[in-house]
C-alpha cells in the first residue's frame, strides 16, 4: 500500500511538472549571416622619375692669335634630356633641361566591403484561436477536472478499503 502511494504522488507531481513546463515556448532565434566581399583591382599607379645627372667635357686650345678655341666636345647625359650649348669669345654657356617624365607602375587595390549586422525588429504575428479551438480546449479543461476529481474519489476510496 505504501508503495502505491508513493508511485502515485511521483506520477501526480511528474504529470504537474510534465504540463508546467512543456506550455512554455521559445523564441526562435535567427542568425544574420556577416557577408564578406573581397575585390582587388589593378590599376596603373603613377611614378615620378627621380633628378637625373650629365656630365661634360670640353677640350679648349688656343691658336696662333691667342685665342680660345673649342677643339672637342663630347656629351654624356641620360635618354630624354635636352641640352643646349654656347661657346663664344672663351665663354661656354650650357643648358640641360629635362622634361617632367612620369611612368606608370602596375599595381594592386584590395578592397573589403563587410555587411554590418543590424538589428531589425519584426513584427510578431499573434496566433488567434478560432473558435472550434476554443471549444475543444474547454471540454479538454472540463474532461482534465473530471478525471482529477475521479482520481481523487479513487484514492479517498482505495484508503477506505485497507
Amino acid at each position: 500500500m505504501k508503495n502505491f502511494k508513493t508511485t502515485l504522488k511521483i506520477a501526480f507531481i511528474g504529470s504537474v511538472l510534465a504540463l508546467a513546463v512543456s506550455c512554455k515556448t521559445q523564441q526562435p532565434q535567427t542568425q544574420v549571416e556577416i557577408k564578406t566581399i573581397e575585390k582587388e583591382v589593378e590599376k596603373l599607379v603613377p611614378y615620378a622619375l627621380p633628378p637625373d645627372s650629365a656630365a661634360i667635357e670640353a677640350l679648349f686650345e688656343c691658336d696662333s692669335l691667342n685665342q680660345v678655341q673649342l677643339k672637342e666636345l663630347k656629351e654624356l647625359k641620360a635618354k630624354g634630356w635636352q641640352s643646349s650649348f654656347f661657346f663664344n669669345n672663351g665663354f661656354l654657356q650650357y643648358k640641360m633641361y629635362q622634361p617632367p617624365d612620369t611612368i606608370y607602375i602596375p599595381g594592386k587595390d584590395r578592397y573589403i566591403y563587410q555587411d554590418v549586422p543590424v538589428e531589425v525588429v519584426k513584427e510578431v504575428i499573434v496566433y488567434k484561436q478560432t473558435d472550434w479551438q476554443i471549444v475543444c480546449g474547454w471540454f479538454g479543461k472540463i474532461f482534465m477536472a473530471v478525471i482529477g476529481i475521479g482520481l481523487i474519489v479513487l484514492v479517498l476510496k482505495w484508503k477506505r478499503l485497507f
